[in-house]
C-alpha cells in the first residue's frame, strides 16, 4: 500500500490511458521512458494490467450469458420429432431409395460413427459481441474480432500472450480453445478446455464441459463425454445424452 502512495493520482489515469491505448504518441513514447527507469512504476502497470482483464472478464463472461440466451431464444434447437414428421410426408418408395442410398455412404464414408455425431452437434462458439473499432488496443478485443471472422490463427495469436502473461484468465482461455477446436486441432483445444471443466465456480465450466464433452466423443470415449455433456447448459444435450446411450 504504501508502494502504491507513491504513485501520483495522475499517474494512474495516465496508467489506464496506456492500458487502453488513449494516449498520443508522443505521451505513449514519454510515459514508456518513465517504465523503463522507475521499476515500481513498472511493476503498478503490470499489476493494473492484470486488474483490468480481469474487469474485463467478468463484463465479457456476462456479456456472453446474455448473448446465448437471447440467441438460443431467436434460434430454438429443432426438434427430433419436427424432422420425422417431415420425413413422414415423402412417399415410400422416395424414402426407400434414400435410406438405401443413406445406409451406403455410412459403410463406405472414411468417418467413424463418433465422428457424425461429433458434426452432428458441434457448433462453434458464436463469441462475444463487441463494440470496438479498428484503433481499439485490447488485444483481447482484436483478437476476438478476427474469431467472429472465422480468422482462428490471427485469434490464437493475439490471445496466446494474454494466457501465458495470465495463466488465471479463464476467458482468454475458453476462447482459446474454441479457436484451436474450429481450427481442428482438437489436442491443443482439449488441454485448454480441460481445467475449466474440474471446478463449477471456474467461467466457463458449463460452456467448457460442452465442448470437452464433444471432444470426447470424437475420439471415440462416448460414455466418459456423457457427464461433461450433463454438466452443460445446451439446448441439445439431452438429446445428445439418448444417442450416446443407445
Amino acid at each position: 500500500m504504501n508502494e502504491q502512495m507513491h504513485i501520483p493520482p495522475e499517474d494512474w489515469d495516465l496508467i489506464e490511458q496506456y492500458l487502453q491505448g488513449q494516449l498520443p504518441p508522443d505521451a505513449a513514447a514519454a510515459f514508456e521512458a518513465r517504465l523503463q527507469a522507475d521499476e515500481a512504476l513498472a511493476a503498478r502497470v503490470a499489476e493494473a494490467r492484470v486488474l483490468l482483464l480481469g474487469v474485463q472478464e467478468a463484463v465479457l463472461k456476462e456479456q456472453l450469458q446474455q448473448y446465448h440466451k437471447e440467441w438460443s431464444q431467436v434460434q430454438p434447437p429443432v426438434k427430433k420429432q419436427a424432422i420425422i414428421h417431415q420425413l413422414w410426408r415423402w412417399s415410400a418408395a422416395a424414402a426407400a431409395v434414400l435410406l438405401l442410398g443413406a445406409g451406403i455412404w455410412w459403410l463406405t464414408t472414411g468417418s467413424s460413427g463418433s465422428e457424425k455425431l461429433y458434426q452432428a452437434y458441434y457448433k462453434p462458439d458464436p463469441g462475444l459481441l463487441t463494440a470496438m473499432g479498428p484503433a481499439t488496443a485490447y488485444a483481447f478485443e482484436h483478437g476476438m474480432v478476427a474469431y467472429k471472422n472465422e480468422e482462428y490463427p490471427q485469434a490464437i495469436e493475439q490471445w496466446q500472450p494474454l494466457l501465458l502473461a495470465t495463466p488465471s484468465a479463464d476467458t482468454v482461455r475458453y476462447f482459446l480453445g474454441m479457436a484451436w477446436q474450429a481450427m481442428h486441432e482438437y489436442d491443443s483445444a482439449a488441454n485448454l478446455l480441460r481445467p475449466l471443466t474440474a471446478d463449477a465456480s471456474r467461467a466457463f465450466y458449463k460452456e467448457a464441459s460442452w465442448y470437452y464433452g464433444l471432444l470426447l466423443i470424437r475420439s471415440g470415449r462416448e460414455q466418459e463425454a456423457i457427464g461433461y455433456i450433463d454438466r452443460s447448459s445446451q439446448p441439445g444435450k439431452e438429446e445428445l445424452i439418448h444417442q450416446l446411450n443407445k
